[in-house]
């Protein structure tokens, strides 16, 4: 599914290594989420991290990754991941952010999370360079 991702990211080359070695620290230290269909048919994922922002000693749950499968982006399985993953944040008292790096399709994608932070009163989004970002505390 990651490798789907990719495909849609439009930025940089696909380092399967590298992509194993992101999998494989979500894994062990993190928490993947999927989001599954009627079917059983795993639609979503989200892979979560607990970090520090790169200028702060503040720990905050991260998303390393979030995708849902086209063609079945309408089953609302975004919303299930996000609103998961903060309810884990929130249980464990941090901030969570989600993180927005993109060429393809961009613009709809960072509106997606201007809608979703106002459907949750603590959501903001910020703008930096490379990217858009989602954050929720509360």
């Amino acid at each position: 599914m990651l490798v789907e991702m990719h495909k849609e990211i439009g930025i940089f080359s696909l380092s399967v290594d590298k992509l194993a070695q992101r999998i494989r620290m979500v894994l062990d230290g993190g928490i993947c989420l999927l989001a599954l269909n009627a079917e059983g048919e795993a639609i979503g994922t989200i892979g979560l991290l607990g970090e520090t922002a790169w200028y702060s000693d503040d720990h905050i749950l991260s998303d390393t990754w979030i995708f849902v499968r086209k063609g079945k982006r309408s089953l609302r399985a975004f919303d299930m991941l996000v609103g998961a993953a903060h309810s884990i944040a929130r249980d464990g008292g941090l901030p969570f952010v989600i993180c927005l790096y993109s060429l393809k399709s961009h613009d709809r994608k960072a509106r997606l999370f201007e809608r979703y932070a106002k459907r949750i009163m603590t959501g903001y989004v910020f703008r930096e360079a490379g990217g858009d970002f989602l954050a929720m505390e509360g």
